[in-house]
């Protein structure tokens, strides 16, 4: 019985008419590892019955340098930081940074009992839930 015999082993369809795409995929592959990527800071939230908890880890951020808005149910976060001029040669340059992002709740938000407070890098954002979307308990009375 004869068997054909593969030059290519285990990559059949991989022909030599396939090494341009192969190094083109291979240049985009090691093209995107070698750009810097913008690191995104790490949010959760949690929900209680009165409120919205967000925590979000901001380390070697001020409190000047973080803005927080809130409009119905949106929030959004901004971070910023501008890159400082270098004076001498011994000081370092600060990198610029700027991060910007906006959260969709499924309830609205009371803008004015919004409170927000920066602790070891942490940034915990108090937003409690507009009075008329909390659950209102309703008691049963017998017939």
């Amino acid at each position: 019985m004869l068997t054909r015999w593969n030059d290519f082993g285990v990559f059949p369809s991989l022909g030599f008419r396939d090494f341009p795409r192969l190094s083109r995929d291979l240049d985009r592959l090691f093209y995107a590892l070698e750009r810097p990527q913008a690191l995104a800071p790490r949010v959760t939230f949690e929900e209680r019955e009165e409120a919205w908890i967000l925590r979000s880890e901001l380390p070697g951020f001020s409190e000047k340098e973080i803005e927080l808005s809130v409009t119905g149910s949106t929030v959004t976060l901004k971070v910023e930081r501008k890159a400082e001029a270098k004076e001498s040669e011994e000081q370092t340059q600060a990198a610029s940074y700027r991060y910007e992002r906006s959260f969709e709740l499924p309830t609205k938000v009371d803008a004015e009992k919004v409170t927000a407070e920066l602790k070891l890098g942490v940034l915990t954002v108090t937003l409690a839930k507009a009075a008329e979307t909390r659950p209102k308990q309703i008691t049963v009375k017998a017939a």
